[in-house]
């Protein structure tokens, strides 16, 4: 339920509770109020229910992403990520699980992302205020946060090199994918991909391999389909088709023709996306 939702998202320090501690915390920072919500999304592995905050709210002093700056696109080309995931014979696949909710931010930022909810939604009487701690999705520069995030793994000197170089190409937003001409290849950045990035709070969803069965490699949509950048991928036959928001068409190509041969309705364009 969405009440277990918000209490479990307490419970993992990604809402807190504004308690007179908290407050006096904040005292003197800008403050606002948003709207909450849920999504349904019956095709996540993990989330099928999602907490979700309006941070677009008209306000008499503008919404906070009215507020906000966006900055310049850190997001890389999303057709080269896809070019580079579908280029050579060999292909792997992963997600960074609740990418934008692994990044913490401040007080002034907690402050203006305040929402009530009840501590017993039988009661009405028991409403209390709560506030966010992480960046969150709908948030104007949540796309550009997360890419300095990823940025600051890529530049860590106990980051191996060849991770340092698919972390810096070949993820766009929480999707990231690469193929090369051998499986060794492939499995040196798996091998060293995890800890780089669990050493700062990021959780890798799944490892899909193309070469593999894929029976421990994690949370994935179904049995084998997994989407990536808008298209779906079975991972067992290493074909991709598009989603059927996209087009009316059902057919599947092999991976490696997808960029030539599929048309996109309105397709991806790499130039960041839209918060």
């Amino acid at each position: 339920s969405f009440h277990d939702k918000l209490t479990e998202g307490v419970s993992k320090l990604k809402y807190r509770l504004t308690t007179p501690e908290v407050e006096r915390e904040f005292t003197g920072l800008p403050q606002s109020y948003q709207l909450v919500n849920y999504v349904c999304k019956d095709t996540s592995a993990t989330t099928k229910i999602r907490v979700v905050s309006n941070s677009s709210v008209a306000r008499s002093g503008g919404s906070l992403n009215d507020n906000c700056l966006k900055g310049s696109c850190l997001l890389n080309n999303s057709l080269d990520v896809l070019n580079g995931f579908s280029v050579w014979g060999y292909s792997f696949l992963t997600d960074i699980s609740e990418a934008y909710r692994s990044i913490q931010t401040g007080p002034i930022t907690n402050n203006c992302r305040r929402f009530c909810w009840f501590a017993d939604p039988m009661d009405p009487n028991s409403i209390q205020d709560y506030h966010l701690t992480c960046a969150n999705y709908g948030d104007r520069p949540a796309g550009n946060i997360l890419a300095q995030g990823l940025d600051i793994v890529a530049s860590d000197p106990e980051t191996p090199p060849i991770v340092a170089e698919f972390i810096a190409k070949s993820f766009y937003v929480d999707d990231g994918g690469r193929s090369a001409k051998t499986i060794a290849k492939l499995e040196e950045v798996i091998d060293s991909l995890g800890p780089s990035m669990g050493k700062y709070g990021f959780q890798l969803k799944h490892i899909l391999r193309s070469y593999a069965t894929n029976i421990d490699a994690g949370s994935t949509s179904s049995q084998s389909v997994e989407t990536v950048l808008g298209l779906l991928w079975n991972f067992y036959d290493d074909t991709l088709q598009e989603t059927p928001w996209r087009t009316s068409r059902s057919s599947s190509q092999s991976r490696g023709v997808i960029p030539n041969n599929i048309h996109y309705e309105g397709g991806i364009k790499g130039s960041g996306m839209s918060l």
